[in-house]
């Protein structure tokens, strides 16, 4: 059988893999995306905002993972949501539109990773969405936005959220009695204090504006992009031989499709994009994590690379709408 050819495959149709893909493919370049969940960006409990909690733990669109018992959460099993599907967690989450604060972006530069700074990291945050200004006087009130730190031409809407709680201007208020100060736009680098979040619903017809619901719309104009929904990753698939500088060369991927084993072949790029718990699995299958474990459970090492998989934190955050 024919194995496919592309220029690059992304595993993964989620919140970084699609609009990637569609970035590449809009270059002009051939591109797989696998996705192991289904399509479910039509269904109603993703796309109306007040149905959201509809898809939390929901077999098709939820992995609705659970961590090991945690010593210093009473031995409790944490349970950890997960986007399954097209469009990935963005179809899955409470529809929030937050940033980090610059000094964790810059951080990344810092260890090691060139370029990966606030500044750079801004001029995309900015490309990939459209900002709809605060209309009524009370979204006025709670946000005063920086212009020089949003977008207004790119795919995802973000917006004001549609409706403000009756308690969220007391909380505001409690948290200034007890010293922090309103912000205003938590956008702009600087998020601390407490603020009124955007969340990414469109206005025009208040739905949710997603991964899925943007770039799928784009998909039907580019003909060198390709999405395979239910199509789960078994491993990366290496070359035989190294690079010149001894560097392991991935040049495709083994997935399952309707119960059958495939290949797909990657002529310049595989990309991994399965998210914090499983693009390191898809790593670890692949052979590339630690030796001493991989060997454990039967999988022949790759690469040595003992990080993969390892100190992840997971924290809670308190969204207030």
């Amino acid at each position: 059988m024919a194995v496919a050819e592309y220029d690059y495959i992304v595993v993964g149709a989620g919140t970084a893999g699609l609009s990637l893909a569609t970035r590449l493919a809009q270059a002009n370049k051939s591109v797989l995306v696998l996705e192991a969940g289904k399509d479910s960006s039509e269904a109603a409990e993703i796309n109306v905002p007040g149905f959201f909690m509809k898809n939390i733990g929901h077999p098709d669109r939820d992995w609705a993972f659970f961590s090991q018992p945690q010593a210093h959460a009473n031995s409790r099993a944490v349970f950890l949501p997960r986007g399954k599907g097209v469009g990935g967690t963005s179809v899955l989450n409470f529809i929030q539109w937050n940033r980090a604060s610059s000094a964790e972006y810059d951080a990344l530069e810092t260890l090691g990773l060139e370029g990966w700074n606030w500044k750079n990291m801004l001029h995309y945050f900015k490309k990939s969405e459209t900002l709809i200004a605060p209309e009524s006087a009370q979204e006025a009130t709670l946000l005063k936005l920086d212009p020089a730190a949003h977008g207004t031409s790119g795919p995802i809407i973000v917006a004001p959220p549609t409706q403000i709680s009756s308690v969220h201007l007391p909380f505001l208020q409690g948290f200034k009695e007890l010293g922090f100060a309103t912000n205003y736009d938590s956008s702009d680098g600087d998020n601390l204090g407490a603020w009124t979040s955007l969340a990414n619903i469109d206005p025009a017809d208040a739905t949710r504006s997603s991964s899925a619901s943007v770039y799928l719309k784009l998909k039907s104009s580019l003909l060198h992009l390709e999405v395979i929904p239910s199509a789960h990753v078994a491993r990366i698939i290496f070359a035989d031989l190294t690079s010149p500088d001894g560097l392991v060369i991935a040049t495709g991927v083994e997935y399952i499709k309707d119960g059958e084993k495939r290949f797909a072949k990657a002529t310049k790029e595989v990309i991994v994009s399965g998210g914090a718990y499983q693009t390191p699995q898809v790593l670890e299958l692949s052979g590339i994590g630690n030796k001493e474990l991989l060997e454990k459970h039967g999988v022949k090492p790759v690469v040595d690379l003992p990080g993969v998989g390892e100190n992840l934190r997971v924290s809670s955050l308190m969204l207030s709408s």
